[in-house]
């Protein structure tokens, strides 16, 4: 009973691939089951790039309490959730080159609702939200979705931390 509601995730969240197991009688499907193939790998390869840079960056004793901004972690503070993500929905654009598996759909969904919201991004966010130099790690890295970073002007993050003084009009 401890596992039960992991055990029902792993079934909606797995649907994609027991839909393909159960119901692909006719074989491979068109473009479509191509292009979900590609973004199902390429979604697997950035959360194996990315967790491969974590790992070698923990490895290193100096990195104690440092944050890795290099490579895909430049882009994204979470690219190994990102690329997750992206796997589970190339899995399911799979599903969806045969018929009814549009049906499918809320696998990828939890999937990413649950690491951006729930289980991942927010854990981690909460334990970092302390550590010096995080913020301006957040002010210039987006969340989840790799993006270019953000010019952020040093005095600017430390500013971010002050509170302003009060005048006599605020009073």
């Amino acid at each position: 009973m401890i596992y039960f509601i992991q055990s029902i995730f792993q079934l909606l969240i797995n649907c994609p691939v027991l839909f393909l197991s159960i119901f692909s009688t006719e074989g491979i499907a068109d473009g479509q089951f191509t292009v979900g193939v590609i973004m199902a790998s390429l979604g697997l390869i950035l959360e194996t790039v990315a967790d491969w840079h974590l790992f070698v960056f923990k490895r290193d004793p100096n990195n104690k309490d440092k944050f890795l901004t290099a490579g895909v972690w430049r882009y994204s503070r979470h690219p190994n959730y990102f690329g997750e993500a992206v796997f589970w929905w190339g899995l399911f654009i799979v599903a969806c080159s045969f018929e009814k598996g549009w049906i499918t759909f809320y696998s990828p969904l939890i999937i990413t609702l649950l690491l951006r919201y729930v289980s991942g991004v927010p854990i981690l966010e909460k334990n970092f939200e302390t550590r010096p130099g995080f913020k301006e790690y957040q002010q210039q890295t987006n969340v989840f979705f790799p993006w270019f970073p953000k010019e952020v002007k040093p005095e600017a993050a430390a500013d971010s931390h002050k509170e302003e003084p009060l005048t006599k009009e605020m009073v």
